[in-house]
Order: structure tokens, then C-alpha cells, then sequence
């Protein structure tokens, strides 16, 4: 049988084919992102933790990286933190490398990412840095009036470090803060791999040389990876945009499917999230507690302290998390934080920003494995996955959140007790 097809379809058809063979390019971008990234395969890459636990090692110039004060000094020149003559008249050898920054100010707890402190040219540098989040709650204010209180003879310097170098919320605070791309980062990291100075340690190198290519591929947003991709994008605009828009249907899809599979649940509430691709939920219980209305910084349609979601952002991937709010009463907050705490089989973040400690952004609490896998995606086959992910769902409801609701109810009702 002979089918006509229109010529739009027909241009579309040529699109797809030449996007698909015959593209050097193309296999090029592809054999880049063959090349293995140890830290995205472990989940860290947007874990800001984690990239500021890397970055305080790299500035310590006792750190076992074993380059001494080369990183610390080329950051602060390259920050504008010091000059060339304040590296040269003083000691650096001895700097002291302070993460989590204690703080408080006013009554409000704070937790300065990174604080460089050498005592002897009585200098201190603060360095704030953000991975895929934002400022809240005036910290960059409040980081600034501690130090200056804590240290007022010091000369002080202020870093806001941000994958794309963004500038302070607040007016008056872009005087103090000076605004730093992760590009900076990322040439000071290789820079230690292309001059041979974490050649000395092979472990070192390796490390160093997977974080580039994290850097490269998560965290900077102008490399050469991405001009490439962006330019292979430019020259077959509309095949990909038509493969991206069906590919986004599975995510339509899924995102209907747990809505579904929380409407099935009796005692679950669905929590609308737009347009973050993430379905939130609660249970109804939990509702009735004062405390629980204290969160702040979701979508303007909930006030939940504590909250579930199906995390769709990430096309081929689905988990669900618990989040601790941003919220003004650090009470709730923190109690809440600590109740969960007593039961790590179970409030399990596999190393998110959560792990150990309680901080004043939100606090993730629990992450799933993944409901499906890459199969469900590339062999999509919508009736099979609505089984998978409602067997999944029966399955957390009747276990892990059983015990998850138990430990959250109770804590909320002692606290709704204690405010009365």
C-alpha cells in the first residue's frame, strides 16, 4: 500500500534522518559523555555538600591533595579575596580551613559553608557557596554582621560562589559579597592537573581529574562540552525538539500515574507542585497539627513543614524524597529533624546535604532507589509502568511509610502540645 505523507511531515521525516545518521558530531558529543563521571554516578554532582567539602579540602594548604598553598592562594587572587602582595608578606602555610561556620545572629542559627582564617596577617575570607539553590532567609546579612562581630579586627573578604556567579538577593549586600563562577573553580582544579601538582599522589589526580568532568558536565554552565552540545542542537533544532517532546510525554505520563497512585492510597493527601514536575503528598493525619502548617518556600499551594514527593525532574528517573521545610520556627524544625534521626534504617538520604548534621535551608530526609529503570523508558509501555509504579507505591505505604508516619505524627502532636 502507498501512503502519501504531507510535506511537513515529509521535512520532519529528513530532520530525524539526518540527525540520526551521518552525524560526526553527534558521535562526537556521545563519546564525550561515554567517558565515566564517578561523582554523578554517585549521586553527588548537585549535592552542594559535597562540592563544598572539596572545595575546603583544595583551600586547606595541609590537606592530604598534597599541593600546598597554590589552590588557596590562586582562589583568593582570583577573587579579588587578596592581593599578590598580601600572599607575599604573609604566612599561609598555616591557614586555618573552617567548614560550617557556626553562627547566630539575633536569635537565628547559621552555618557559613566555608571560613579561611589566617590569624597571623589577621585576614578572614567567607565563602557561601550555592549548587542549585538560593539564598534565603537574609544568611549572606547575617554571616556578614557575625564575622564582623566575632572578628572585628580582621580584614575581612566575602565569596558568593554559584555555578553561574549570581549576585546577593539583597542590594546591600552586593558591596560585600563578590560574586564567583564554579568556572573559576574548574580552571584552578585543572590547572593543579595539567601542571603535574596532583601527579605527585595518583589517587589525587584520579579524584581531581573526575571532578573536572563533573564540573564540566553538572556544574559550569559554558564549557566546551555544552558549546557543543548547543551547537548540535542549533543545526537539528527541530528534530530534537520533536524527539524531546514525545520523550517529555513519558514524563506527562508518569506524573499522572502518581497522582493516581497517591489518590489510591485512603489516608493520603496529593499536594500540587507546579510546574516543578514533582507530585507532592502527605497524610491527612497530619493536617490537623498546627506545627505542621509552619513550612514555608514550596509552591504558594501548601504550608507543610515536612512533605512527600514523587522527584520527576530528571527525564528517566523517579524517587520519592522527604523534605524538612524552610519554615520561622526552627522548634518545629528541628525537632522534627532530630525524631527522624533516631531511625536511620529507615530516614536514609544516601549522602545528600541532610546527612548528619541540621542546617536552615531544606533538609532532604529520605530518597528512594528508583521506581523505574532505563528498560521502562526505552521500552515505554504505559500500562506496564502504571503496575510497576502503583506495586511500588502499596508497597512503601504498607512498610517504610508506616513507620515514617508514626515517627512524624507523634512528633507533631508533642509539639502541638508544647505550644499550647
Amino acid at each position: 500500500m502507498v501512503t502519501f505523507e504531507s510535506p511537513a511531515t515529509q521535512d520532519l521525516l529528513s530532520a530525524l534522518y539526518k540527525f540520526a545518521f551521518g552525524n560526526a558530531e553527534l558521535k562526537s558529543l556521545e563519546e564525550d559523555l561515554a567517558e565515566f563521571d564517578a561523582f554523578t554516578f554517585l549521586d553527588l554532582a548537585t549535592v552542594e555538600d559535597f562540592h563544598s567539602k572539596v572545595l575546603a579540602w583544595l583551600l586547606n594548604p595541609q590537606g592530604s591533595h598534597a599541593t600546598g598553598e597554590y589552590f588557596l592562594k590562586q582562589f583568593l587572587l582570583e577573587t579579588g579575596s587578596a592581593t599578590n602582595e598580601e600572599l607575599d608578606e604573609f604566612e599561609w602555610s598555616n591557614v586555618v580551613v573552617q567548614r560550617e561556620w557556626h553562627n547566630e545572629v539575633d536569635g537565628r542559627i547559621g552555618f557559613l559553608d566555608i571560613l579561611v582564617l589566617n590569624v597571623d596577617a589577621t585576614y578572614a575570607c567567607a565563602i557561601e557557596n550555592k549548587i542549585f539553590s538560593s539564598e534565603h532567609s537574609e544568611q549572606l546579612t547575617r554571616y556578614r554582621e557575625a564575622l564582623s562581630r566575632d572578628l572585628p579586627h580582621f580584614r575581612r573578604s566575602y565569596v558568593f560562589l554559584s555555578p553561574r556567579g549570581i549576585v546577593a538577593r539583597r542590594p546591600e549586600e552586593r558591596q560585600y559579597w563578590t560574586p564567583v563562577g564554579y568556572e573559576s573553580v574548574l580552571r584552578l582544579v585543572e590547572d593543579l592537573i595539567d601542571y603535574g601538582m596532583a601527579h605527585d599522589k595518583a589517587a589525587v589526580g584520579a579524584f581531581l581529574g573526575q571532578y573536572a568532568t563533573t564540573l564540566r558536565r553538572r556544574v559550569v554552565p559554558n564549557t566546551e562540552l555544552r558549546q557543543k552540545a548547543t551547537k548540535i542542537y542549533l543545526q537539528h533544532k527541530e528534530a530534537i525538539d520533536f524527539i524531546y517532546e514525545n520523550r517529555d510525554s513519558y514524563a506527562d505520563a508518569v506524573e499522572r500515574i502518581c497522582q493516581e497512585a497517591i489518590d489510591l492510597q485512603e489516608h493520603w493527601l496529593h499536594v500540587e507542585q507546579p510546574p516543578q514536575r514533582m507530585v507532592g503528598f502527605a497524610h491527612t493525619a497530619w493536617e490537623r497539627f498546627e506545627s505542621f502548617h509552619t513550612g514555608k518556600g514550596w509552591a504558594p499551594s501548601t504550608d507543610a513543614a515536612v512533605l512527600f514527593d514523587f522527584d520527576l525532574r530528571e527525564i528517566g528517573n523517579v524517587n520519592v524524597i522527604l523534605t524538612i521545610a524552610v519554615g520561622d520556627n526552627e522548634t518545629v524544625r528541628r525537632r522534627l529533624y532530630e525524631s527522624m534521626q533516631r531511625h536511620p534504617d529507615v530516614f536514609n538520604a544516601r549522602g545528600h546535604r541532610q546527612s548528619g548534621r541540621f542546617h536552615q535551608g531544606f533538609i532532604r530526609v529520605y530518597v528512594s532507589e528508583g521506581l523505574l529503570s532505563d528498560a521502562d523508558f526505552s521500552n515505554w509501555d504505559e500500562y506496564a509502568v502504571r503496575a510497576k509504579i502503583i506495586r511500588w507505591v502499596n508497597d512503601f505505604a504498607n512498610n517504610d511509610f508506616l513507620v515514617m508516619h508514626q515517627v512524624i505524627t507523634e512528633c507533631l502532636a508533642n509539639l502541638d502540645d508544647e505550644l499550647d
